[in-house]
């Protein structure tokens, strides 16, 4: 279904999800495991396939830095 929007609106991010899985949570050093869950977070990848951003957001009531996300994509994509 992601996909489909993604052709639609014609966006070339990617949108990642663990909604059935504590691996990528495990691998990425982000699962809270006594609440069995995923904190909210934001990865920056670039070309190379580096992780050049990442933030974990530690009050999960709060949004994350979203400004500080998209510097991050503007970086990445003029690199």
């Amino acid at each position: 279904m992601h996909a489909d929007w993604q052709e639609g609106a014609e966006v070339l991010h990617q949108l990642l999800s663990a909604h059935r899985s504590e691996q990528f949570g495990l691998d990425y050093g982000g699962w809270l495991k006594q609440w069995r869950l995923l904190p909210q977070s934001v990865f920056v990848i670039d070309r190379n396939n580096c992780i050049v951003y990442v933030e974990y957001v530690a009050d999960q009531r709060r949004e994350p830095d979203y400004t500080m996300a998209l510097q991050a994509v503007q970086q990445a994509t003029v690199e």
